[in-house]
Parts: C-alpha cells; structure tokens; sequence
C-alpha cells in the first residue's frame, strides 16, 4: 500500500490522511478487498451463462417450429381455414331391358358428427350428447360411444339417419351453435315395390367397420350394396365421388368455395327381364300359392339361347326399403317381424331354396341312362306297380320300391316312362332291374355334375346354393351308413337325399332346350354409362359346350313334348305355340307333404323361355304348378314372344 501512502502525503495533511484511511478501514474489508469482487463477477457470469442459454433454447425452439416443422404447422393451421370435403356420387340406376328403372335415388337427410370440431373437455361432450338424444330417438350413452371411438378419425361419422326435410330445418336452428354436428344431404334407395324383385335387387346400407377396413376408398359416412345386385355390382353402381376446397369461420360453418371436382354418376346395370312380365309371374305365384295354401313358392324363368334370367320370384317377399328410407322403429318393427317368420321370407328361394326335385330329374337320367348305352330309344319294360328287393342277408325282408301309378304303367319306353312320369323305368335305368343294368350311383353323380347339379350356377347374385348330389362316401361320412341299392332307386327319380335349387333345375332344363350348351344364368345383361353407352356386355353367356350329345338331346326332348302332348302335362297342349314339359311331385317331411313342380320350355321348335315353378307343400304337380305354369307361358307368348 506504499503506493497509497505516498500519494496521501503529497495531497493532503497527516490528520486528514489519517482520517479518510480509517473512515475506509471501516468501510471495507482491507484484508479481502481484492477477493469479495471476484466472487461478484463469478455469480454475474453464471447469470449471464443461464440467461444467454435461455435465450439460445428459445431461438432454437422457433427454429424448429418455423423451419423444421413449419410445414406441419402451417398445414394445421390452415386446416382450420380451409377443408376438403368430399362430394357423393349418384349412384346407378337398376334398369329392366325396356329403360325402366328398379330404383330411384331419392334424398334424405343425415345427422354427422365431425370428430375434428369435437370439444376436449368431457363435460361439453356429454352437454352435446345430451342435446342431441333430447331431439332424437338416439341415446346419450350411444352417441358418447361414437364420440370415443372415432375421435380420431377426420371422415363424417353418421349419428342418425332418415330425418325428413321438415325435420332437418327445425334440427339445423337447434343445433347450429354446435360446431361439430351438420345436417346433410345424401341420395338414398327406393326400389319398386309390387314387382316381387327384392331378393333381386338387394339393398343398400351404411358401411360398417369391417367393410370400411377392407375398402379405403370409403367413409364412414358412406353407404354401400348389401345384397343381391346392390352388392355383386357395387363396384360399377356406387360412382366416383367429387371433392369441394372449402374455406370455414371459426365455429367451423362454410364460408365459401375455393376448389370444386365434380362426382360422377355411377353405371347403370340392364336386366335381362321385363318388368312387366315379372311383375305378371309374381301375380300368377301369388294367386295359386293363396289358392293352394301353400307355404311358401319359386318360379324362374331363362332364355335357354343366352342364360339371361327372365323373371325370378320368391315367396313370400318383402319390402327392401324397410332397409333405407324407413325410420329406426319402422325398420326394427319390420325386420323383427322377418326374420322371426317361420316362412323366412328373406331366403330367396329360386337360388338358395334346397328341394327334392321329384320327377323332374327324370329328363337328366334319361340323357344319362343314353348316352352310356343303359337304354336305347327302344328299350322297353313292363314296368309293375313296384319293385320288390329282397334283402341279401336276409331273403324274409324284401324291400318295396313302388310307383305312383296303382297297378303300374305295363309297357314303357324312354319316351312313354318321361311322359308318364313312370318311377319303375327310372329305377331301373339308374339302379338297375329286369333287362337293364343300370348306370349305378357313380355314372349318376357324373352325369349330376355334368348338369351342374350339386355346385353353384356363378348366378351374379350373391347367395346362391350349392344343392346336394349324395354319394356312398357322402352318407358315410354323414349318415354313418352303408350306401344301398334302394339310396340308387331314390336319386334316381328325384328323392333321397338328392336336393337342387329351382335356378339350377331351371339351368339343366335349359341345356336340354338350347340342344346341349349349359348356360350361366345372369340378372344383368349389360353395364351402361351416364350417356346409356354400352361398358360391358355379358348378354350371353356359356359355361359349356355340348355336355350331351345333339342325338341324346333329340330323344330327351322328344320325351319332353310327349309328357304335353299325352302324358302329366297335357292341359297345356293347346297353348297357341308348342311346348315340352316335366311334372314333379317330391315327398318330404318323411313323406307326409308333397311339393309341386313343373318344368317347361317354350317354343318347341325354337327355345326362347325355359320355366320352374314349385310350390312347397302345394301336392300333385299337375295340380297346382301345371295350372300356374300354363298362365305363364300364355302371358308370355301373348305379350313377349319374338317381341
């Protein structure tokens, strides 16, 4: 401090010196003078090394959100300015081969839920949720669920549907302060009613989860086929949808349009029937089911030239816009209803009805029973009232396979035994007796498949039966039994375990009609554009080829025309153009019940409709189907023919 000391004595005066000096002592810490401001600095710099670090953190965190991410965010942001919305498409028409249509595209209003609008808290939900079940037959607890589970999904979520318009204007004034629920308008289904075409038709619904997993290209929202040609032509009905750019406020309401792509319409689909004519089959079915008290009925109808399906009617029907413009207790009320009746009015019947075919399959085992060489065209039996079968084992038991005729037919040949119908005849071509051998239960099942009998037609509805062609491993497997002589008998007029669909019954008579080209029967002969240009034309079509010889055929439908001409199915022998035919008459129910079929193909010469009728518990065929079957074809060839 020597530095100090001389610099106080060459200014000032001892005492004064002396003075400040210990007024400083008093004030300052001489000892640590030079160590107190270090410690001072060291804490300033640690302040500023947190400070400046702050400062670095927060410019690196609007780095990031500006630059790093500022695409993500600015696309966040702008979607709550503007949204894309996608725009339905019309969806096509179901037209007969006239241009009538089947179906409308009528609208109706739905209530959406827009999840990305939704509040966070759970109390604004449930004041939502709760506003909403006070307006509508829909529980509080039901639209929550939906809030929940498909919260994080951007589509709109249906909450109700089927509102009426009258409904959608008060619906929209009580609840426009709720920004995540719209009223909306979408084009539903009406299809025709009193033309018995639902099963044909099908219908539409709201997509499900399960199908919305399996078809992206969907929403929620969405409505898609269900059934029958609803559902197997989905993909040419359902359109290509449009989209808006749409600019929202703050509540989420449309300002304005930016951006707009237009939907197309969806392909119309073309039947191969006219409507008129169905809807004249559906009639006829329904009087003489009524008339005959029978439980339930089928009739099909099929160009024999090119598969197409004429008419096809299931009884009873029911209504399928129950399914899309009636409200939630309409629709319970009457789907209640349907499935818990015991007729089952929403099995169609022409392609999923299994049935003994009876005599009808007496055609086909006579073709078989030909083309083997089993028969001729002059093979001839005396043909008893039954045939009895001893028991090999045992010669005491002897098994009786009789004839629906008492007394029997006495001489019969190929075309006499189809004529009338004759059981002993069939037994014997196909299980053997007397002179003829037999084809056996294996050369049957051959000729079975040959037909189609036993697997699906390909019919371009959904649905569709497979029938039954039983075999000895078949009723092993199932029945646990050995296969006998008798199980050949049974198949082999029709009963047994043999069980056909009337579409597949129909196909078979086709092929004996067209010469021996087994057709795929279809409902929709061509796919038509908005403009009515032909897409796709399937007007048709052939599985096989020439599964009988031409020769076997001629016989076949020599036999045919003779059960018209003199045999079962005589009554419609002075119908104005000629016509072939089979009766059926099929036991069921352990024989106590009898179905009535009949079978025909018209004209004789030049094939243009092959029919099925059946009717279940209806008797004799010739009771019921002959008389039904009859008023068809006259209906037919009077307004239809050559037209």
């Amino acid at each position: 401090m020597k530095f100090l000391d001389d610099l106080n004595n060459s200014l000032i005066g001892d005492d004064k010196i002396r003075k400040i000096n210990k007024e400083f002592d008093e004030s300052y810490d001489i000892e640590n003078f030079d160590i107190e401001p270090k410690k001072k600095k060291k804490n300033l710099v640690f302040h500023y090394v947190i400070l400046i670090s702050m400062i670095l953190m927060l410019f690196a965190k609007i780095f990031i959100l500006q630059v790093v991410e500022g695409k993500h965010y600015r696309e966040l942001a702008e979607g709550n300015r503007l949204r894309t919305r996608m725009v339905d498409a019309p969806r096509g028409l179901i037209l007969d081969k006239n241009g009538k249509s089947l179906v409308e595209n009528k609208p109706q209003f739905v209530l959406t839920l827009n999840a990305q609008d939704l509040p966070k808290e759970k109390k604004e939900r449930d004041i939502i949720a709760q506003k909403v079940a006070s307006l509508l037959p829909i529980s509080k607890e039901e639209i929550l669920k939906k809030m929940k589970n498909y919260e994080n999904i951007f589509d709109p979520i249906i909450l109700y549907e089927n509102i009426t318009r009258e409904e959608s204007i008060s619906l929209k004034e009580k609840l426009s302060n709720i920004i995540c629920l719209e009223i909306q308008e979408k084009l539903n289904r009406e299809y025709a009613r009193d033309y018995g075409v639902a099963h044909i038709l099908g219908y539409i619904g709201k997509i499900n989860d399960a199908e919305l997993s399996e078809n992206n290209e969907y929403q929620l929202s969405d409505y898609l086929g269900k059934a029958g040609l609803e559902l197997s032509y989905e993909n040419y009905l359902k359109g290509e949808k449009g989209q808006e750019r749409v600019e929202v406020d703050a509540q989420g309401k449309v300002v304005s349009v930016l951006a707009k792509k237009e939907s197309n319409t969806g392909n119309s689909v073309v039947l191969g029937m006219d409507l008129n004519f169905q809807k004249k089959v559906y009639e006829i079915m329904q009087k003489y089911k009524t008339e005959s008290n029978s439980r339930a009925a089928a009739a099909v109808t099929i160009n024999p030239q090119t598969g197409e399906i004429l008419s096809s009617v299931s009884l009873p029907s029911y209504d399928n816009n129950i399914f899309t413009i009636a409200s939630k207790e309409e629709f319970n009320h009457a789907y209640n209803n349907l499935i818990q009746n015991e007729s089952k009015p929403m099995i169609n019947r022409v392609i999923a009805g299994l049935y003994p075919p009876g005599s009808t399959i007496k055609p086909l085992v006579a073709s078989a029973g030909l083309a083997e060489g089993t028969i001729t065209p002059q093979t001839t039996i005396n043909a008893p009232e039954a045939i009895l079968i001893p028991n090999k084992y045992n010669p005491d038991i002897v098994y009786r396979f009789p004839d629906w005729k008492k007394g029997g037919h006495g001489y019969v040949n190929v075309y006499s035994a189809v004529a009338q119908s004759c059981d002993v005849y069939f037994y014997a071509v196909g299980g053997g007796w007397d002179k003829i051998q037999g084809l056996g239960v294996e050369k049957l099942k051959d000729y079975f498949k040959k037909y189609n009998l036993g697997s699906q037609t390909g019919v371009d509805i959904p649905g569709e039966g497979s029938g039954l062609v039983p075999t000895p491993e078949w009723k092993k497997k199932v029945k646990k039994e050995d296969w006998y002589q008798g199980d050949t008998y049974h198949i082999s007029i029709g009963q047994g375990n043999l069980l056909v669909t009337p579409l597949q019954l129909v196909n078979y008579i086709a092929a004996v009609a067209n010469g021996g080209n087994l057709m795929r029967p279809h409902y929709v002969s061509k796919i038509t554009d908005v403009k009515g240009k032909t897409i796709k034309d399937q007007t048709k079509n052939i599985k096989k080829e020439n599964i009988i010889s031409a020769n076997v055929i001629d016989v076949v439908r020599q036999a045919m025309r003779q059960t018209v001409t003199s045999g079962t199915g005589k009554s419609l022998n002075n119908l104005k153009v000629a016509v072939a035919g089979k009766t059926g008459t099929a036991q069921f129910e352990n024989n106590t019940s009898l179905h009535s079929w009949f079978v025909s193909f018209a004209p004789y010469d030049n094939p243009q409709l092959a029919t099925v009728v059946l009717f279940e518990g209806g008797g004799e065929g010739n009771e019921v189907a002959v008389p039904a079957t009859r008023e068809i074809l006259e209906y037919y060839i009077d307004n239809q023919l050559n037209k």
